[in-house]
């Protein structure tokens, strides 16, 4: 894959320690306090790359940890991997971020 590959997105969404705080306490969307972004939250079991048919892009859904452990939302992003090897990292889509149900 040239110089790019699944590694380089999963660190893309691995950048900090801090937790991220809500955005908006007033929200629909309140049920947690805040998502974790500690090692534990960050690791490859809440991480799930699917491959398109075309094999032109990659759908990556990173699971959002919360103190409680719900693990009920989800950040996904679909990852343009020519537009991804030509720049050497990683080309993402916000497609979702919000609740698995």
């Amino acid at each position: 894959m040239g110089g790019f590959d699944g590694a380089g997105v999963l660190s893309c969404l691995r950048r900090t320690n801090k937790p991220a705080s809500r955005p908006n306490a007033n929200s629909d969307h309140s049920e947690h306090e805040r998502i974790c972004l500690d090692p534990n939250a960050r690791t490859v079991r809440h991480t799930y790359v699917l491959s398109a048919e075309d094999k032109r892009t990659w759908r990556v859904q990173q699971m959002l940890v919360d103190p409680g452990e719900h693990n009920d939302w989800v950040a996904e992003f679909e990852v343009d991997l020519a537009r991804s090897r030509e720049g050497v990292e990683p080309v993402l889509r916000l497609v979702k971020l919000g609740s698995l149900t």
